[in-house]
């Protein structure tokens, strides 16, 4: 048993339980890449929504490989060349693409089965394994006597594949044409498959002609009809007087797909008269038995016993074997006999359950369908019916929309979101109808993709930071910083700057990924002299999500005073008389002097302090080293 689980993710709330739809279209095999096929909405009639409604989409849920949907119009193309020969090897009767499709969103759900036959055209000329056939007949070989010859292989389908094959000759004047010596039997396998056999309708003299040449030509039913060619070179040995017979012209055996390498499937048996080696019979497989039979069956030379090599016989994969066995004498100038070996392979409840991981958005609502199961097994009968269960789970259950088709929702139990638990296990269990059944188990790991959810946060209320006045452009002033507990692009944060005070000219960037706030390398040089206060900032940290999500913080900036003015008197001389014999400590004058810089708080930048700087003779005279009185 081998059962296969699809899950794909819906984006439904709450979707109402409905019996599917099925669509079904015939297309030509040679369709090519992107053609048009048919459109849901149309085909089903689905009624014409409004502009201002919610619209529908269309998701395809398996099959999307080979058949696109748009997921606005619902416009089906095909997403590959249609080869049918390709996409059905095994050449079944019929060959069908399977698309599921759901109608979105809750309020329009439909579950949407497309078939698409593939219908076949004759695209594919009749081909002999080798354009040359060369047989051995001893010219004492008996009226009747049947030569295998090789089957050419047509990959088309019905009427289109091998109808009939002909025989024809050069040399069809004389009597001793090669159609007066041998004429064409077709035989049929079980199957429907033609073997083409010349049988001997005249006794053959090696004397008179040593060696006959016919051409075969396999003619398939299409319309025109398509036509391979092969020469058949027929060589006349000496006699060694008897050919080998089989006990059978054809073996048919039934085997179970279980049985191991080893295994004798049949033994084939033929004898030959003669004594000797011209009685000693060597089986080989002739060159009309495909490398892939020659990989599953041994023959024994000596025995004629077929048995099965590993790995072994798979009904999944090919249900049923045509073989052919050549027997030959050990004598000079040996004749070979031919039979026919049909192997039909038996179903086995031998496969395994496979299954895969599954990712769903977080956001859902509970009793929400989120995702959309099949299970399929490629058994027949009882193996092939199978069922599953949702083990334990908190978080969601398993709801069945159509049991015969194996086809399920898994439905949660309650909201998701990734921040509180960001994956669950899902444990679920599969098993079919055979005797014995067979079951297999698996873990899946759900992981929760994001939803953005979550507003980015800064890590402080607010940011205060002073610069000097001195700043250079590009110099670092700070780094603001926002977190986001979503995830991806979601959690990636963008940030931005502009003035509280929108008349107010900004110097200051912010780099958008790191957060850093630079001093501008174009803006003009910062003056505490002549600033009117502070510059109040408002950053904004934004995410990548969609919608996207923000958060702001203010950030203040104060330039700082630095000592970069010389202190100027108001005059460039002064000039006090003084009357003699003034008393000590008498005042003589006073000199002013004024600094840019700020001088309030704890910054003395501005304060000017005064001494006496040189002519002061005999240290006469004192001044005031805060207000500059003489």
């Amino acid at each position: 048993m081998e059962i296969s689980l699809f899950v794909t993710f819906l984006s439904l709330l709450f979707l109402p339980v409905c019996q599917s739809l099925n669509l079904a279209y015939v297309l030509k095999e040679d369709t090519g890449q992107g053609d048009y096929v048919g459109n849901i909405p149309q085909e089903l009639n689905f009624p014409i929504l409004e502009p201002n409604q919610v619209q529908r989409t269309y998701q395809v849920l398996t099959g999307g490989d080979k058949i696109h949907v748009d997921p606005n119009t619902g416009d089906l193309n095909t997403a590959i060349r249609l080869d049918r020969e390709k996409l059905c090897p095994e050449n079944p009767p019929t060959c069908t693409i399977d698309v599921e499709v759901a109608v979105l969103p809750s309020d329009y759900f439909q579950l949407i089965k497309v078939q698409f036959t593939l219908e076949d055209l004759n695209d594919n000329t009749p081909t002999f394994p080798s354009p040359i056939i060369v047989k051995d007949i001893s010219e004492s070989a008996f009226v009747g006597t049947l030569i295998r010859l090789d089957s050419a292989t047509d990959p088309d389908l019905g009427a289109n594949s091998i109808d009939h094959y002909d025989l024809t000759s050069t040399d069809v004047s004389s009597d001793e044409s090669p159609l007066s010596y041998f004429e064409l039997l077709v035989v049929e396998n079980i199957d429907g498959t033609k073997i083409p056999q010349l049988q001997l309708v005249k006794q053959l003299d090696r004397e008179v002609i040593s060696s006959y040449e016919l051409q075969l030509k396999a003619i398939d039913g299409g319309t025109p009809s398509l036509t391979g060619t092969a020469t058949i070179k027929i060589n006349v040995s000496d006699s060694n007087d008897n050919q080998p017979i089989f006990a059978e012209s054809r073996y048919i055996v039934e085997v179970p797909e279980n049985r191991p390498a080893g295994f004798v499937v049949v033994r084939v048996e033929a004898t030959d008269l003669d004594s000797g080696s011209n009685a000693d019979l060597s089986y080989t497989f002739p060159g009309v038995v495909s490398a892939q039979d020659k990989a599953i069956f041994q023959l024994n030379p000596d025995t004629g016993a077929i048995s099965i090599k590993a790995p072994g016989l798979d009904y999944e994969n090919r249900t049923i074997h045509h073989l052919t066995v050549e027997a030959r004498d050990k004598g000079p100038n040996s004749s070979p006999a031919y039979t026919t070996v049909t192997v039909k392979v038996i179903d086995i409840n031998d496969e395994y359950p496979q299954f895969s991981i599954v990712f769903v958005k977080e956001d859902m609502a509970r009793g929400s369908y989120i995702a959309f199961v099949t299970i399929t097994d490629r058994d027949t009968g009882l193996n092939g019916n199978v069922s599953c269960r949702l083990k334990e789970s908190d978080g969601f259950e398993l709801f069945v929309i159509d049991r015969k088709d194996n086809r399920y929702l898994i439905k949660t139990k309650k909201e998701l979101d990734r921040e509180t638990q960001p994956s669950y296990n899902l444990e679920i269990d599969a098993w079919d109808f055979g005797n014995p059944s067979l079951t297999n188990s698996t873990t899946i790991a759900i992981e929760l993709e994001d939803v953005n959810d979550n507003p980015p946060k800064f890590r402080r209320g607010g940011y205060r930071v002073n610069v000097k006045e001195t700043i250079n452009g590009g110099d670092r002033v700070t780094q603001v910083e926002a977190a986001d507990p979503d995830d991806g692009l979601n959690a990636r944060v963008n940030y931005t700057i502009w003035p509280t005070n929108t008349s107010q000219t900004l110097p200051f960037v912010i780099e958008p990924l790191t957060g850093i706030v630079r001093f501008a390398t174009n803006a003009e040089p910062l003056d505490a002299e002549n600033s009117t206060g502070p510059f109040i900032l408002t950053v904004t940290a934004t995410d990548n999500g969609i919608p996207s999500h923000s958060a702001t913080t203010s950030l203040t900036i104060t330039v700082l005073d630095e000592n970069d003015n010389s202190p100027k008197f108001s005059k460039s001389q002064y000039s006090f008389p003084v009357k003699e014999h003034l008393k000590r400590g008498a005042y003589v004058g006073h000199v002013f002097a004024t600094d840019r810089d700020i001088n309030k708080d704890t910054n003395e930048n501005g304060r000017v302090h005064y001494a006496i700087a040189a002519g002061n003779v005999y240290d006469y005279f004192t001044i005031n080293m805060n207000s500059g009185e003489v």
